[in-house]
């Protein structure tokens, strides 16, 4: 298993070393272009809800991205970790406005979703004061 390992501080303007490393990894380990995409619309959707709602204070603390793939099963991994206060997305209930007008819908619950619809696995648990999330998606056609 190929594994990088990503740490970044809470500001948007880090955004852009995720991208560009997590790049550099998937083009050593062959990713297909849709799973890149697919990776990286997720996690910077993940990464800036903590960077917005979990770390509110501006502290300049860390999220920690360990990104693994498994060739062998057709597996891509991500596992962010951040010291925001807990918050589970799983127990996010799906917004029920979804199919209603753009400009009545309630703010928020989005991203969330999406992450849910575009990863195979979504895992969340709380851990010695973190919040670790693992997302999964596979990487066979």
């Amino acid at each position: 298993m190929q594994q990088i390992k990503i740490e970044i501080k809470n500001e948007l303007s880090e955004l852009h070393k995720m991208v560009e490393e997590f790049e550099l990894f998937a083009e050593e380990v062959s990713l297909p272009l849709k799973v890149l995409f697919t990776m990286n619309l997720a996690l910077e959707e993940l990464i800036t809800n903590v960077m917005f709602y979990g770390y509110n204070d501006k502290n300049h603390e860390a999220i920690e991205l360990t990104i693994s793939y498994d060739k062998e099963n057709n597996t891509l991994f991500a596992e962010l970790k951040d010291r925001a206060p807990k918050f589970n997305p799983i127990e996010r209930e799906r917004p029920k406005d979804l199919e209603g007008n753009i400009e009545e819908r309630n703010i928020g619950g989005l991203g969330i979703h999406l992450v849910k619809q575009l990863m195979d696995d979504v895992v969340y648990r709380r851990e010695n004061g973190y919040n670790i999330l693992t997302i999964r998606c596979n990487t066979k056609d």
